[in-house]
């Protein structure tokens, strides 16, 4: 039998040919749908952020106002995207503040109070040892409205808790009111960065004897003759008595810090005026509420009546909000180790709270 070697040999060839052609498409098939799959998915943020001044930081850096971060891509391109700068409210809840066009590979916006809503309750936080307190905020990075990247950031442009560096009381202690007459004059140093101006706020006040609340508690009265040193600030009041606490707000144009509360008993000098009102001041803390009766304090000791300690759990906050004490189950609290100060006592006993304002001497 004869066989065409040629012509066999010239069929495989080409069946190899197609086979290797057939291989390729589907190779290159493969890497174009692979392609298309990582340009819609695989869009990131340069973790890199540049500032208009030049400098390059990443998102450790504390934004301040303002300053104008620019973002960029680092993979993918930018076909439909956007971005999204958000500020982030005490329920977690973002508020969109500023966005792109979409097919941006960019995105920068400027740190000012016009960007900030005022009818919002931003979230705020804070670090050990460190007087700033800081808005929460994230950029966020969308590909077809698919959210694919984020960033977290913080925002620097509060006043920073305002901190007491020295005062001193003035005035004439009358024995038979119990108290200065006339009013006391009070100078206070302190220091707080990003501040523009600033207040009182008292949280309650002690007359004849008698521990309440009055009508304008925590009235803030603005210091209209803040003085600055260097890096202090010296306020001047003339209208305080014993016995009333009040804090210091630090204002700006983004919001104000409280920072700790102070007595103003803390600068009395005169140790016979100081023995008179911590005899004419019987209990240790004296409650300033009267409202639950199931809360009773007496010598420095707090304790829950018709309640279980073992269903009760107690929190005890200072008057700016600031967290002294949690989830204590004691049947009886000791709190002689606190500060002189007022403070709040929340109790949560079978998912009924109460509450009660005290003060400590």
């Amino acid at each position: 039998m004869y066989f065409n070697y040629t012509l066999i040999k010239d069929k495989v060839d080409i069946s190899r040919t197609y086979f290797k052609t057939y291989k390729m498409r589907k190779l290159f098939a493969f890497m174009f749908f692979c392609g298309l799959f990582l340009d819609g998915y695989s869009q990131k943020i340069n973790p890199a952020i540049q500032l208009s001044n030049g400098n390059v930081v990443d998102n450790s850096h504390a934004f301040l106002d303002g300053e104008k971060p620019i973002f960029n891509l680092k993979t993918g391109t930018n076909e439909n995207v956007k971005w999204v700068f958000c500020l982030i409210d005490k329920k977690e809840e973002r508020i969109p503040l500023a966005e792109s066009i979409t097919d941006e590979s960019s995105f920068s916006f400027t740190i000012t109070p016009d960007l900030f809503p005022r009818n919002v309750d931003k979230k705020r936080i804070e670090f050990p040892n460190d007087s700033s307190v800081y808005y929460s905020a994230v950029v966020e990075l969308y590909k077809d409205g698919t959210l694919t990247d984020e960033m977290p950031l913080l925002l620097n442009v509060l006043p920073s808790r305002p901190k007491v560096t020295a005062g001193s009381l003035v005035g004439t202690f009358d024995y038979e009111i119990v108290g200065y007459d006339p009013l006391a004059h009070l100078s206070l140093s302190f220091k707080s960065d990003r501040m523009d101006h600033c207040e009182l706020l008292f949280f309650a006040v002690i007359w004849d004897g008698e521990k309440y609340v009055p009508d304008w508690a925590q009235l803030g009265v603005y210091m209209d003759k803040l003085k600055k040193n260097n890096d202090t600030f010296q306020i001047e009041y003339e209208y305080l008595d014993c016995d009333e606490f009040f804090t210091i707000c630090a204002l700006n144009k983004y919001g104000g810090v409280n920072g700790d509360t102070i007595c103003v008993n803390n600068y009395i000098t005169d140790s016979k005026i100081l023995d008179f009102l911590e005899k004419f001041n019987v209990d240790a803390i004296d409650d300033i509420s009267g409202d639950e009766s199931e809360i009773v304090i007496h010598n420095n000791l707090i304790s829950v009546e018709g309640c279980n300690s073992k269903d009760a759990v107690m929190d005890i906050y200072s008057l700016d909000g600031k967290l002294v004490c949690k989830n204590i189950t004691e049947k009886r609290i000791d709190i002689s180790s606190l500060p002189k100060s007022a403070y709040i006592v929340k109790v949560n006993c079978k998912n009924k709270l109460l509450t009660k304002k005290f003060i400590k001497y």
